[in-house]
């Protein structure tokens, strides 16, 4: 039997830097549409994710790289009306459910719960965590335009 080697495989990796951005994006784009509307269900599975890739991403230089060509494609593809892509900046990105509809996302967050493979953060800490990273974004101005 003849072996035939093969081209090398184009790397098709997704990078968590790229996934960070778009359940960021994600978020955001659920959190500033007007009206009250629940998740669907197991969205808030982006809020375990988002706090989780920030434990690993926080000082990647990617991570600055990245968000422009995420909100680029998120525009080109989504294009939500009520989303401002053309001005949205990290530092402006709205993590957290509003007080009216964060009930909703908690009873989404605890009906998922099987879904993780060991114990996740409770509601509440889950909530501090993404104050910190909404802080940490804002701090940091990842491509935020210069003045």
């Amino acid at each position: 039997m003849k072996v035939i080697a093969s081209l090398p495989a184009k790397d098709r990796r997704i990078l968590l830097e790229r996934t960070f951005w778009e359940k960021a994006a994600l978020l955001h784009e659920q959190n500033t549409r007007a009206g009250a509307r629940p998740p669907a269900p197991r969205q808030a599975r982006h809020l375990s994710d988002i706090v989780e890739l920030w434990q690993s991403l926080s000082n990647s230089v990617r991570l600055r790289e990245l968000f422009p060509e995420v909100i680029a494609h998120r525009r080109a593809f989504f294009d939500y009306t009520w989303v401002d892509y053309a001005n949205m900046t990290p530092s402006s990105l709205k993590l957290i459910p509003s007080d009216l509809a964060l009930p909703e996302w908690q009873a989404d967050y605890k009906a998922m719960q099987s879904m993780f493979h060991s114990t996740p953060p409770d509601f509440q800490e889950l909530l501090a965590a993404l104050k910190h990273i909404e802080s940490s974004l804002q701090a940091q101005q990842i491509n935020e335009p210069t003045p």
